[in-house]
């Protein structure tokens, strides 16, 4: 019911994925809860959609806490809603360095101008990975809007 009345929107196709199969008895519901999906694997993609800025990537990276900040921050600008996800990281099985290893996974919730961003490290196999993301997702984003509603 928040999402039908504050509007909602939802970065990554791992979240989307589960979010359209979470309740298939729920499905035409959350088809008018959720405004808008950005599937953004390119860097340029996040630059233009989502207004991640450059130096953010070039100094940061795409997998980092100021990325994750920008995009659910700019998926809510660039849907006109007024929550969003965003979800950033390394699911596997290549990809990973010892700075940023497999499992490293940015979730960011952006809720009228009030941004969290929480840093994670799981572990397992590539599905592994975006399981506990997803979920971990959905838990942040129920503690966040009780955080807003609490303001």
């Amino acid at each position: 019911e928040w999402f039908v009345n504050h509007g909602a929107d939802i970065d990554d196709c791992q979240v989307r994925n589960i979010l359209c199969v979470w309740d298939e008895e729920s499905e035409a519901n959350a088809r008018t809860s959720i405004s808008d999906f950005y599937e953004q694997y390119k860097n340029h993609a996040k630059e233009e959609i989502l207004a991640v800025k450059k130096e953010t990537l070039e100094n940061d990276g795409a997998v980092s806490e100021k990325c994750a900040r920008e995009m659910a921050v700019g998926a809510v600008k660039a849907s006109g809603a007024r929550a969003s996800l965003a979800v950033t990281g390394i699911a596997g099985p290549g990809g990973g360095t010892e700075e940023k290893p497999v499992g490293l996974v940015y979730i960011g919730c952006c809720i009228d101008d009030q941004v969290w961003v929480e840093r994670h490290q799981f572990q397992g196999d590539r599905q592994m990975v975006r399981s506990l993301t997803v979920q971990r997702a959905m838990e942040m984003l129920c503690q966040c809007m009780t955080q807003w509603d609490e303001r």
